[in-house]
């Protein structure tokens, strides 16, 4: 059996997720290196990351569809898993009375060793959106989760969107 890596929504508020990166992952100030410890964390054990936050496109990142709007976000867990095969386990954090939070954990996501980085990055986000559909205030709403849009969008995105070349060549990849 292989063992589990754990990834977050920023639903997982980020006190309680920033003791569970604390605790999966040694944070270094190197980004070469903190690749090679995530990669050993994995192989070796459990590690968990942040996967719903937009990042500059990139390299590393890939275009999905995120209530109906296409954002930039990591494919890291995807990098992750296809180059360790671990298993994708979504989970994310409720709150409870008296400051306490509840984890509550997702079916895995095993889309087979074809799947695409994008495809992976999608299956994760849709395993999340109907938890913040169906009760939005736990997440994490100021944060601009839409800053690049396409250049002639289907649909109306928020004011701080912009149109970015990098963003429209993800959108045009599978």
């Amino acid at each position: 059996m292989r063992e589990p890596w754990l990834f977050w929504g920023s639903l997982a508020f980020l006190p309680v997720a920033g003791v569970c990166l604390v605790l999966a992952l040694r944070v270094t100030s190197e980004r070469r290196r903190l690749v090679l410890e995530i990669i050993t964390q994995v192989i070796g054990g459990t590690a968990a990351m942040l996967v719903d936050l937009t990042v500059f496109p990139g390299p590393s990142a890939v275009a999905i569809r995120c209530f109906g709007m296409h954002t930039s976000v990591t494919s890291a867990h995807a990098w992750l898993q296809q180059r360790a095969g671990a298993a994708l386990i979504p989970a994310h954090c409720e709150p409870l009375p008296r400051g306490r939070y509840r984890v509550v954990f997702h079916p895995p996501i095993d889309l087979g060793p074809n799947a695409t980085p994008r495809e992976i990055a999608q299956a994760c986000w849709d395993s999340f959106e109907p938890i913040v559909r169906a009760r939005p205030e736990p997440w994490l709403w100021m944060y601009k989760h839409w800053r690049y849009r396409p250049k002639n969008p289907d649909r109306t995105y928020p004011f701080y969107s912009w149109a970015n070349a990098k963003f429209e060549g993800m959108l045009a990849q599978k």
